[in-house]
């Protein structure tokens, strides 16, 4: 059966609407959403325990920079300016 020009636009917005209408978000992590700088410390201090001392370092300072109240910097500033990772 050919199906003429039409027809292909009217299968290609039918198929295209489909897939759009029928996407919903999906819901976020637990923990993550509520807690983004324990998220990073997390992160960081797993790094640090793997032996990824880089990406660790630089996520300490991402946790610094964006977070500079959070309750998790409170042990780790002084480990790291001890350390000489920070300034």
């Amino acid at each position: 059966m050919k199906l003429g020009r039409t027809s292909w636009i009217a299968v290609l917005t039918a198929t295209l609407l489909a897939g759009c209408l029928g996407k919903k978000n999906a819901a976020p992590v637990a923990g993550t959403s509520a807690e983004p700088d324990k998220l990073l410390y997390t992160k960081a201090t797993d790094d640090i325990k793997h032996g990824k001392y880089t990406v660790g370092r630089l996520g300490l300072q991402t946790l610094i920079n964006t977070y500079p109240d959070s309750e998790y910097l409170a042990s780790e500033i002084p480990i790291t300016k001890k350390a000489g990772w920070l300034g």
